[in-house]
Parts: C-alpha cells; structure tokens; sequence
C-alpha cells in the first residue's frame, strides 16, 4: 500500500487577488501624501519686512510665538543668522539654508514656536516627524527639545500648565554639531498645530537652543500579514506598502516585494522620510494537501468563513473513515474547536464569536482500513 501526499484545493488566487485589492486601496490612499512635508517654510528661509540686522519673529512667513498676541512683553523666541544682531549671537551655521530658530529652555522664561500644519492631522496615522536642534555656546546648561501636536492654538505656556512633548529629544552639550531628533506620532484627528520648544525641562540656568529643518511626513503603514503556510515546491508573495522612502528585507532584497521559497522567520525595515517600521512573518512547511491511501482524504490549508456560501467552513473529507476525531487551537495553544463527527465542520468562530484572522493548528486522527492515522496541521482563516 502506498502512502503519499498531494497539494489540495489552495486559495493562492484567492489570496493574490485580495492582497493585490488591498495593496491597491492602500496606495490610493497614501499616494497624494507622499513627499509631502506638513510643515510649511521648514527651514525658515521665508521672510517678509525683517530689518537686515534686527529680526524678529513676527518677519517669519507662518511661524509665530505661541503667546502672541497675547503677552507680547515675553521675550519671544529668535530668528537668527550669522549677520544678526542680538542676544545671544549666532554661534552656528544653519544646518539648511541661512537661517534657524532660536528659543530659551529656562524654567524662568520657556519660549515656544507654532506652526499651522499644511493639512490637518487624519486619525489613526502615524506621522515621522524630525528636527535638527544644537545648543548655544553662551548656554550653561543643556536641555531637550520637542514638538507637540494640537487641533486648536496653544496660547498659553506649555511648560507652565504641564504639556509635554509628543516627540522629544535630548541636545548634547556641543555648539559645533546639529542633532537630528526624530520620532513617530500617531494623530487622534483634527490636529492642524506644531509646537515646538522646551518641554517639562528642568534646566535652572541659561539654556538657550536652536532649531532647523522641522519635518512631519504621514508614514505608511506595514502589515506583512499572519503567519502562514508554505506549500512545498511553492512560492509565497510577501509584500509592505509601495511608496515608501526605502525598503530593506531580511534577505538583503530592496524592493517593496519579494518571493520566497523556503520556510523561515523575514522581516522587513520600511522606512518613510526618517522614521522606520518592522515587521515579521514566519512561513513553515506545510503539506497543503491531502493525505491519500486507497481513497481520497483530504483537508484544505485555508477557509474564508465570511458568509458567501463558498470556502465558509474548514474541516476533513473523507471516505470508509472511522473513529475519528479532530481539535483545532489557536497561536496560544487554547482548543477552541473538536469534534468526532467527520461531518462536522469549524465555522471560524469559538464560544459563538467570529476568532480573528490568523493561522491556527489542527491535530486529527482516525483508522481506515484497520490502521490508525495521525496528522498535525495548519491552516489560515481568511476574513
């Protein structure tokens, strides 16, 4: 008697298509974002009616103090260049351009700069925003700088009233170098603010510090998806998001896409203007088909349960089987599915809830033809 395997019934179809739906819908949506700082005149290169050697703040196309108007007595944050005059003097080159920002970190006198973003803020997104920032060589203390997000003006002293930063940085103590601070954010909705400045500093002496560049691009998102089955002598599509800055997978491989081969653990780094994003998968071996003596028994490697009347339910078929018996776990090893009836099929729920997409192990067994047989699984649950 001979004893083999064959590929099933799969739904790589099935799959390439939804993927290729999703990874369309996700470019569509993205794609009039990309390359596209919020963050109007970055560099602060814009100017408009600044005296040559006395310039202010208010001389700075879309930038503002945060308490103007409404305590102009505050000495207000600097825009400085090498030919300014005022206290302190620029002791450094812009990183970009000609100019940059300067702001007071003291508990005394915490100054702030606000921007109106160029779009608003979409909820759920995540945003890499980055800055160059370096010290004074006057300053006798060093501090952080960071940026905070809002949906309305902040007119009132952030340090005061207990803000913090929802990107923050620390400035080393060296006037001769800008340091790139960098961070995510993700928006709650609605936010069309930028705040940056000296956050829950606790700097008692003159910190005095600069700022070039801001930047704050929407990021892509990256799901390589749930763990999943590699059929023997198949191949399997991963794939992140088109339209980032730069891809690196764990196979040395640049694009956005690759296909494998063999079974194992890849990652990828996604990075998006500053900021990256990883994710892994883990692709094992599995039979994908059916296990076959004198008669057909088989069971698929994959089901979507989502109520179309095709593929809807997962289970064994079979003929002259007896005694049998199957249990389905999930990625925790919590049964959540047996039955000894071949009859009886998984809907992809447990305890009359929907389980969430994802791979799960099944364990069966039975005897056909006065041999007993058993067999370990998986199989992914498609929503």
């Amino acid at each position: 008697m001979k004893t083999y395997f064959k590929f099933s019934r799969d739904l790589s179809f099935l799959l390439i298509q939804k993927s290729k739906i999703i990874i369309l819908s996700l470019f569509l949506l993205f794609s009039d974002l990309k390359g596209q700082n919020l963050v109007p005149n970055s560099s602060f290169e814009d100017t408009m009616n600044c005296f040559f050697n006395m310039p202010n703040l208010e001389c700075l196309d879309g930038w503002k103090d945060y308490s103007s108007p409404i305590n102009p007595a505050l000495n207000t944050a600097d825009l400085c260049y090498n030919t300014a005059v005022f206290f302190p003097v620029s002791s450094i080159p812009a990183y970009d351009g000609t100019k940059y920002i300067g702001v007071d970190c003291q508990q005394i006198n915490s100054e702030y700069v606000q921007v109106q973003l160029n779009q608003v803020m979409v909820a759920g997104t995540s945003y890499c925003v980055s800055f160059y920032a370096s010290v004074c060589d006057q300053s006798t203390s060093t501090s952080s700088l960071g940026a905070r997000f809002s949906v309305s003006e902040i007119t009132v002293n952030p340090y005061t009233v207990g803000m913090s930063a929802h990107v923050q940085g620390a400035v080393p103590f060296d006037p001769t170098i800008w340091t790139k601070i960098t961070g995510t954010y993700t928006a709650t909705g609605g936010e069309r603010f930028m705040t940056l400045g000296g956050f829950q500093n606790t700097a008692t002496n003159f910190a005095y510090m600069y700022i070039d560049k801001v930047e704050v691009y929407p990021m892509l998102p990256l799901n390589l998806g749930v763990d999943q089955p590699i059929c023997v002598g198949q191949v399997a599509q991963l794939n992140a998001t088109p339209g980032a800055t730069s891809y690196l997978w764990s196979t040395g491989d640049v694009s956005s896409s690759i296909t494998v081969s063999s079974p194992g653990e890849y990652w990828v780094e996604q990075v998006s203007a500053s900021c990256s994003l990883f994710d892994t998968v883990m692709l094992f071996n599995d039979s994908c088909g059916v296990f076959q003596t004198d008669e057909a028994f088989y069971i698929p490697n994959a089901f979507t349960p989502n109520g179309d009347g095709v593929n809807d339910l997962f289970g064994a078929v079979g003929i002259d089987v007896h005694d049998f018996e199957i249990s389905i776990f999930n990625r925790w090893g919590e049964l959540i599915f047996t039955s000894t009836n071949l009859q009886d099929h998984w809907d992809g729920k447990y305890q009359q809830r929907d389980v969430a997409q994802s791979v799960y192990v099944y364990k069966l067994s039975f005897r056909k033809n006065d041999r007993f047989i058993y067999l370990t699984g998986h199989v992914v649950l498609i929503r």
